[in-house]
């Protein structure tokens, strides 16, 4: 997967509410790989609910509810960070489990060499705390997520697939 030095453009719909839940994320294109594993996690059974690879993104900054007004000062942000930063190439690296491979809910993926989406991510952390979103609290790790999982995990996930 590659990431580009795109710019950001929001559209703004007057029929909006006033706040929209918001996260910031750089789009991935899906490996045959990834699709695949993605495929086999979807088979499981109930409980798992695989993402659709059409939507798999790398998050950098989860928001949360934000004020309309306010998404054309976050673009301009990523903007700007944005051109700071080169693109690079990533490849998965691994699975795993939030919170815990013991009690996953959350199924993910690595990905390598992970320094360059850390620096984009606290540079764009940075730039998020100087217009006034707190910083979250949480280490950023880095991850696409593959599945969900509700209720008591199947046998099967404690055996993930290998990358």
């Amino acid at each position: 997967m590659t990431t580009s030095r795109n710019h950001i453009n929001l559209v703004v719909d007057s029929d909006m509410p006033e706040t929209v839940r918001t996260f910031l994320a750089i789009p991935v294109n899906a490996s045959a790989k990834l699709r695949q594993i993605v495929t086999e996690l979807g088979g499981i059974s109930k409980p798992v609910r695989s993402v659709q690879t059409s939507q798999m993104h790398l998050t950098l900054s989860f928001l949360g509810e934000t004020p309309q007004q306010q998404l054309a000062e976050i673009g301009r942000t990523i903007n700007t960070v944005a051109l700071r930063h080169q693109a690079f190439e990533l490849e998965i690296a691994g699975v795993d489990a939030f919170p815990s491979r013991d009690r996953p809910r959350v199924l993910w993926a690595g990905i390598s060499p992970a320094e360059g989406v850390i620096a984009i991510a606290e540079d764009l952390r940075d730039a998020l705390e100087e217009i006034g979103f707190p910083r979250e609290r949480r280490a950023f790790t880095p991850h696409l997520t593959l599945a969900y999982i509700k209720g008591k995990p199947p046998r099967e996930v404690g055996m993930l697939p290998k990358i």
